[in-house]
């Protein structure tokens, strides 16, 4: 049988090499002995999340003073739920993308919360299964109405965190792959009428100079409203007339460049838009009722408000009938929509920055009527 011994005056040890110092007493012969043990402390890269683990460590040994433990101490066998998670979050939280850092802390957060009342919180990482995250993504449809969208978001996002865990060697297995996506509904956004289209376009042209730009970057070059959120002067050539969005501002990490029409160009060479400091957003934050050019980015949800805002005026005025399905948004449907039938498929797939055409179809809203069908010829019958 082994000998048995006390641990005490456990404490974590921050150097080049992180570990945990503590005595063992032997009870029968008081005589101590002082020990140094790593617990693969030094794996965890986040120094924040490494420091909370070996306190833990400690403090449970600590514990072990007060009982008799085996001579052997025990290794730490892997990290907790709690540990994994947050160390996945700070790691994530990390990225240069910021609109992505709300999501991870959203998830982590429901998520954390629901294993600390359920008991889970302190299992380890790899024995959570496919059980716990049936009833995880249980608790997150019941929490509160989400569509589809929103919900699929989410299972990405809790995916995306153990798909990472699973590179870091801390996790064998993403349980959450076993949850299928939930049915996205209809898309409720539509496009803008040729009326419409032209009412609302000149309204903004008239009161809003560069959230005017940035309509005519949605509508002819197809960069989404996130994208030109992100989106500097420096990008923009004005010699050909093109757009360089880079990696870390596409939606797919990839770069791809937007060809800006001659027939607009003006808008951008009038020695306003042109001559701003190229390290600035284009859509920046001013104050809290301006937007344009500043070093510091204006939030998304600014263009979206603005938009919203003049739609609502023009419909009061009784200049527009009915403003539902219409958002910031759908002028990208409204260009491809255009523009699709006059440009080849591959131009249009390419000016969006899209991986294949089927996705370019997506922003594609058909006319109720086919005028092309309908100037058909009678060619069947002699």
């Amino acid at each position: 049988m082994a000998k048995k011994t006390f641990i005490t005056k456990a404490r974590l040890v921050k150097g080049k090499r992180w570990y945990i110092d503590f005595t063992k007493v032997n009870p029968a012969t008081g005589e101590e002995s002082r020990h140094r043990q790593d617990f693969d402390l030094n794996d965890i890269e986040n120094l924040e999340t490494r420091e909370m683990v070996g306190k833990i460590i400690a403090n449970n040994i600590k514990q072990f003073g007060q009982s008799h433990v085996q001579e052997t101490v025990p290794t730490k066998k892997g990290e907790t739920v709690k540990t994994a998670i947050e160390y996945a979050r700070a790691e994530k939280m990390s990225g240069p993308r910021k609109n992505t850092h709300k999501g991870y802390k959203s998830i982590c957060k429901s998520f954390l919360e629901w294993a600390e009342k359920r008991g889970y919180a302190d299992i380890q990482i790899k024995d959570f299964g496919i059980t716990h995250a049936k009833s995880f993504w249980q608790f997150v449809k019941t929490a509160k109405q989400y569509k589809g969208v929103t919900l699929n978001n989410k299972l990405i996002h809790i995916r995306s965190i153990w798909n990472f865990l699973i590179d870091q060697e801390k996790a064998d297995k993403n349980p959450f792959n076993k949850i299928k996506l939930a049915p996205v509904e209809e898309k409720t956004r539509r496009a803008f009428t040729e009326d419409e289209k032209y009412i609302v376009s000149d309204y903004i042209k008239q009161h809003d100079y560069w959230l005017f730009r940035a309509l005519l970057l949605q509508y002819y070059c197809y960069i989404r409203p996130i994208e030109i959120s992100r989106l500097k002067f420096r990008a923009f050539n004005f010699t050909d007339g093109s757009i360089k969005i880079e990696g870390f501002e596409a939606k797919k990490w990839k770069q791809r460049v937007a060809t800006i029409p001659k027939s607009i160009m003006h808008y951008f060479t009038d020695n306003v838009f042109n001559k701003q400091p190229t390290n600035y957003f284009i859509i920046g934050n001013i104050d809290n009722k301006r937007i344009g050019p500043s070093p510091k980015p204006a939030a998304e949800n600014r263009q979206y408000t603005r938009h919203k805002k003049y739609l609502i005026k023009l419909k009061e005025s009784g200049e527009l009938k009915s403003i539902e399905g219409l958002t910031w948004y759908s002028w990208k449907d409204t260009g491809i929509s255009n523009h699709v039938k006059n440009t080849t498929p591959l131009s249009t797939r390419d000016q969006a920055g899209h991986t294949d055409f089927q996705m370019t179809l997506t922003y594609y809203h058909a006319d109720t009527v086919n005028e092309e069908y309908r100037k058909l010829p009678d060619d069947l019958i002699k």
